[in-house]
């Protein structure tokens, strides 16, 4: 695998995770921010090397809507999340530089871009020849889902670390959220390439792209929505520590030039989606309209301001 594919292939989770530590981290000392995106390297090195039911006997007998839900629940969802909680709960939770909900938060979503990084170096390095292209599509969509799969989890878990939830509530929404946003990401992306791989269902593909957009708005809006709540109260944390605790900062100019870049590409990407849907291509559309979500979503991030509210 050539050097520049590797650098591609970790850039996306790369940026993200310097934009989180370098604003959304309370008191998270860079230690343990660093931590936090190797334990979800570990995470993911669990989970590769016990992904054993993929070929559990069911995969090859079930119909194809039964199998990509069974992949996309039992082999991906549950696996890949539960690992990253493993972490976080045993790990990064009790260490002694998390102490406020907002480290806590920034943790779970730098677990998860550590988990997307070795995740994206393996499906770049099987693309082959199609290396570029594969990095750019998971550079815009699978690297900044499992962020929004962090923050889903790290919001529950925030709040539990503030005494706003009990311990038994935050643990099953911090799992079961994300677990079911993960599942319904993969399930009409496994069901179409399960359809097409036995021909003759053009009409399901549509119906799966369809699908793929909705669950990525949703989950895209939720991530930006929790993101304002989350820097609000992180804001309301720092005002409470010493003055020598580091607080962290409002975005600078150029991650707001940043988000700015990215909301443009998105929106313009948005309108192209919608000629080319329009055009009698809607699975095409749908595609490229799901495509360019996250993109939004973490732009919209990037550029919101710290307040106390």
């Amino acid at each position: 695998m050539p050097l520049i594919a590797t650098v591609v292939a970790l850039l996306p989770a790369g940026m993200l995770g310097a934009f989180f530590l370098a604003v959304y981290r309370g008191r998270l000392s860079l230690e343990l921010g660093a931590e936090a995106l190797g334990l979800g390297v570990v995470a993911a090195m669990i989970v590769a090397s016990l992904a054993l039911l993929a070929g559990h006997p069911m995969m090859a007998s079930a119909t194809p809507i039964r199998a990509a839900a069974f992949e996309a629940l039992l082999v991906a969802a549950v696996p890949e999340e539960l690992a990253k909680f493993a972490v976080l709960w045993l790990f990064v939770r009790r260490h002694e530089d998390c102490e406020t909900g907002g480290d806590l938060f920034c943790a779970a979503v730098l677990v998860g871009l550590g988990f997307a990084g070795v995740e994206n170096v393996g499906y770049v390095a099987d693309a082959g020849s199609k290396w570029i292209a594969a990095g750019s599509l998971r550079g815009i969509l699978p690297v900044p889902g499992h962020a929004v799969f962090g923050i889903l989890m790290g919001h529950f878990l925030a709040q539990m670390q503030r005494g706003r939830m009990s311990a038994g509530a935050a643990i099953a929404l911090a799992l079961a959220v994300p677990m079911a946003a993960h599942a319904l990401y993969d399930f009409p992306l496994l069901l179409q390439d399960r359809l097409r791989a036995e021909s003759g269902h053009p009409s399901i593909g549509s119906a799966s792209a369809g699908s793929f957009l909705v669950v990525v708005a949703v989950t895209g809006i939720a991530a930006v929505f929790m993101m304002r709540f989350q820097l609000a109260e992180s804001t309301r944390e720092i005002a409470r520590l010493p003055a020598s605790a580091g607080a962290s900062r409002a975005p600078s100019r150029w991650w707001r030039w940043a988000g700015l870049a990215l909301i443009v590409c998105g929106v313009l990407g948005l309108a192209l989606a919608v000629l080319i849907g329009a055009l009698e291509k809607p699975a095409v559309g749908a595609e490229l309209a799901a495509a360019c979500m996250y993109p939004v979503a973490f732009g919209a991030i990037m550029r919101q301001r710290r307040s106390s509210g």
